[in-house]
């Protein structure tokens, strides 16, 4: 057995006084590529799995100011899964805090949560006042191992912070699928009622966990 993609990823181990790069099923290890601590899930040492809840990314500053926006527009803070990271059994849960920083008269804002390109959840389209802060969260758990178009099964959230208009999602009905197989990118898209400079907003915060 040895251990599967990239045997560079791993230190060889000592079992039983042999330094060795193969590993017994359930064995756990520390992938350096994704950062997680990983269980092996078969007989051939050929598939991992996360063990326990790790934080795969989180964001340390705020994002660039958006501003007069005149269409829907990401933040410039994201995170990126890359491929084959999430397989079956696989949960990921995705925290984001956005700051309304300035409202221009009775416009609008709004922010949208989004997996792979799919919206996750979108904010209440509000005026509020300066700095007024809106969560979007969720969790996301995985069927099947890395493919093309994987279901996903979930439940998101958003709450504006000062009013407390809430909404979900995805949206009722919709069976989601994901590109497993191929990097997945998690961001934030605002949007504004009007492309006024009075209009301004930043993502504050984003985590992603998996577990």
């Amino acid at each position: 057995m040895a251990f599967p993609n990239d045997t560079a990823r791993y230190d060889s181990i000592e079992i039983d006084g042999v330094l060795t790069n193969a590993l017994p099923v359930g064995a756990i290890v520390f992938d350096t590529a994704t950062g997680l601590f990983q269980r092996s899930t078969d007989a051939a040492v050929a598939t991992f799995q996360a063990v326990g809840s790790s934080v795969f990314s989180r964001s340390l500053a705020d994002s660039t100011t958006l501003t007069a926006l005149a269409a829907p527009t990401e933040f410039d803070v994201r995170s990126v899964l890359p491929a084959n990271t999430l397989i079956a059994g696989s949960i990921l849960k995705v925290k984001a805090v956005v700051r309304s920083i300035a409202v221009n008269g009775a416009d609008t804002l709004q922010y949208t949560l989004r997996i792979g390109g799919a919206a996750m959840v979108a904010s209440t389209a509000l005026n509020v006042g300066a700095n007024n802060r809106v969560e979007l969260e969720g969790s996301l758990l995985l069927r099947a191992a890395p493919g093309a178009a994987v279901e996903g099964s979930g439940y998101f959230s958003s709450s504006d912070l000062s009013v407390g208009a809430a909404t979900n999602g995805p949206a009722a009905g919709a069976v989601l699928t994901y590109a497993t197989n191929a990097a997945i990118i998690i961001d934030v898209l605002a949007t504004f009622s009007s492309a006024n400079a009075g209009n301004q907003g930043t993502l504050e915060s984003l985590t992603v966990e998996l577990a």
